[in-house]
């Protein structure tokens, strides 16, 4: 953990502060500093934010980073047939223990939220690792929909998280695909927001209920949800295939996470 955090620090120096050269750089500050570069700009300001008066989001990644593994404690199980130690669902309880202690220091609400949300999710990232592939639409939509703007912190807290896991074992293989879910999900967020992270709305409640005699209620953000859901994927581009989905939806009854295909 104490290793996840001081290489959290090194990674924010290197990507997210004043560029300097001091010709120390290795390997795989080298393959990071190229993926991420272009984003220097971006990542400061971002840490640089405030969520809370004099306390900015850098901090409070490092607050993440002490206690995204605390729960494995309780959940520390061995496999009977193989030996193997497993953390089933340590997140949890590493969130829980994050947000008694962070209530206990008096953070706003809105920084307890922040640091649930990166704990919770810390895994995520590390799943979409070993898809060994290019992250599709769908995959970096849901991702920020689920997290906004946490999903950078949650970049770097995983990346530092893998290079205290592997040390000196890590491969510049593996960390070439680290760092290429890193950048995708980057280029998404900064550069094809519009597009695939968050598409403006093609239309509103209102038209649905209007259109389609609805009353106002859960099923309403359900399909507003799956049309943008849609845009991001390129399956819905104007107001009438949105309109088309809707009454699609609405005939099958269907729910937000089964989004059925206008194109069929």
């Amino acid at each position: 953990t104490l290793l996840a955090v001081k290489e959290l620090r090194r990674l924010l120096n290197l990507l997210a502060d004043t560029y300097e050269e001091d010709g120390k750089g290795n390997l795989l500050d080298g393959m990071a500093s190229l993926q991420f570069g272009r984003f220097r700009r971006q990542l400061m300001e971002h840490f640089n934010q405030k969520i809370t008066t004099g306390r900015d989001r850098r901090a409070l990644l490092y607050f993440a980073g002490l206690y995204h593994d605390c729960g494995k404690v309780d959940v520390r199980q061995i496999d009977s047939n193989d030996g193997r130690v497993h953390y089933y669902n340590h997140e949890v309880y590493s969130a829980e223990k994050l947000t008694k202690r962070a209530k206990r220091l008096v953070l706003s609400n809105e920084e307890v939220k922040f640091l649930n949300l990166l704990v919770t999710h810390h895994m995520r990232f590390h799943h979409l690792v070993k898809l060994n592939d290019e992250l599709n639409r769908r995959t970096i939509y849901r991702y920020f929909r689920d997290l906004g703007p946490a999903g950078v912190d949650l970049i770097f807290l995983s990346m530092a998280d893998t290079l205290a896991t592997y040390g000196v074992t890590i491969t510049p293989l593996h960390w070439e695909r680290v760092l290429s879910v890193g950048r995708q999900l980057l280029e998404a967020w900064y550069e094809f927001h519009n597009e695939v992270v968050q598409p403006p709305r093609l239309i509103t409640g209102k038209i649905l209920i209007d259109t389609f005699m609805l009353e106002p209620g859960i099923l309403i953000g359900q399909i507003l949800s799956s049309i943008q859901e849609a845009q991001a994927v390129g399956q819905v581009n104007t107001v009438d295939e949105a309109l088309t989905l809707a009454k699609l939806m609405i005939e099958q009854k269907v729910g937000h996470n089964e989004t059925p295909n206008p194109n069929l």
